[in-house]
């Protein structure tokens, strides 16, 4: 016998606070992971394995209240938390603001180096200095695992491979050498001499 819309299970406030409750950690992981100068591949799987397990939930418990004539606030609040994530991804706002929250002393740290020396000629381009002080574990938001000076600014690393971080240079990003090689970084701008970087893909 067919299951009427009085005979179909309720959803328990306890389910849904559940589903709201992963739906949440798994937006909050996403946006943490894309918060870096690179997304971090482990914060981003593990918020899509909590997707995977609240998405076919909220299907199967939308259908449930829907059939029981009910509107729940999840029913809603699911996908709205989905799509706004998509969005501050896309604008890359979790970086922004994350580092935003760090400006402050990022810049502090900058000032106790002092100005950087001018950019290298092409010659010494590859040659990379030593901070002028000593580097610090974590600047703002962001653990750090090693500074060093070139390209006319200041480097501050995120991982310990040194693929990714953050950079103070005031004279902009180098531009490709005089053989045409372009430079391994890719570079985002955040304002006043400071961008976001981390490998190039080779592929492009």
């Amino acid at each position: 016998m067919p299951r009427t819309a009085e005979h179909a299970p309720a959803v328990s406030r306890g389910a849904a606070g559940l589903l709201l409750a992963v739906t949440i950690l798994a937006v909050a992981v996403n946006a943490w992971a894309h918060s870096y100068a690179e997304r971090t591949p482990i914060g981003v799987v593990v918020s899509w394995c909590l997707f995977v397990l609240a998405v076919p939930t909220w299907l199967a418990m939308s259908i449930s209240a829907l059939r029981r004539g009910q509107r729940p606030p999840f029913l809603v609040a699911v996908p709205v938390l989905i799509a706004l994530l998509l969005v501050a991804t896309r604008l890359d706002l979790p970086q922004t603001v994350r580092f935003g929250l760090s400006r402050a002393a990022f810049d502090r740290l900058v000032v106790l180096a002092g100005p950087p020396p001018a950019p290298p000629a092409p010659a010494d381009a590859d040659t990379p200095g030593a901070f002028p002080i000593a580097c610090p574990s974590g600047v703002g938001l962001y653990g750090i695992t090693a500074c060093q000076t070139d390209d006319g600014g200041y480097y501050f690393y995120e991982n310990a491979d040194e693929a990714s971080g953050f950079a103070y240079l005031p004279s902009g990003p180098p531009g490709a050498a005089p053989d045409g090689t372009q430079p391994s970084w890719q570079y985002t701008d955040r304002g006043d001499g400071w961008y976001a970087f981390a490998l190039a893909d080779e592929s492009d």
